[in-house]
């Protein structure tokens, strides 16, 4: 059950396309569209990104370790 919700996971909401050429998916345009409301507060975006590889990190790992 553990490795199955793993799989919808990265399957699902932690697909990403940070780091490569690919189209924004749904995640991607998530976080985009909170940095630019903290952007328009005056702060940077580097903590979005930061979440991105973090993500990115974790769900490459995760695939990894699923048969």
């Amino acid at each position: 059950m553990y490795l199955n919700a793993l799989a919808e996971l990265v399957n699902g909401p932690w697909q990403t396309s940070y780091g490569t050429n690919n189209p924004p998916t749904e995640f991607d345009k998530f976080l985009d569209d909170a940095a630019n409301a903290l952007i328009a507060d005056g702060q940077g975006s580097g903590r979005r990104d930061g979440i991105k590889q973090f993500v990115r990190s974790r769900r490459n790992y995760i695939l990894t370790q699923l048969p």
